[in-house]
């Protein structure tokens, strides 16, 4: 289990430094992206994983083990892409880097639809 805010939500400031999981909802060009996750994992030394959603519609990650990841969209159920949702593949990673799993070896995370829903 884990704890994921918003850091740029009005309100969640209390919460953000005992974020296991930072999620931002602003989507930035890739690099900036990246830049933004970094800069996360950097000032908030109890956040293991920053998701920040790019312009592609993808999102990146950044993780205190270092290494930004980008996530691109990816096809739904109906063949069109869909952005991925930077929540769901960070608590993915949140829990795989608990469990003592080197980041390098998550190769995929295959989403699926349900009933239109993730």
């Amino acid at each position: 289990m884990h704890l994921w805010v918003n850091p740029d939500a009005p309100g969640e400031a209390d919460r953000v430094e005992y974020a296991d999981v930072l999620v931002s909802r602003t989507p930035l060009p890739p690099r900036a992206a990246l830049h933004r996750a970094n800069e996360l994992i950097a000032r908030h030394p109890g956040c293991l994983v920053a998701a920040v959603p790019d312009s592609g519609n993808g999102c990146v990650l950044g993780t205190r083990r270092g290494g930004g990841v980008l996530i691109p969209a990816w096809p739904g159920a109906d063949g069109a892409r869909r952005p991925a949702p930077p929540y769901a593949v960070a608590a993915v990673v949140h829990a795989w880097l608990v469990a003592g799993e080197p980041l390098e070896s998550l190769r995929s995370v295959r989403l699926r639809e349900r009933d239109g829903r993730l």
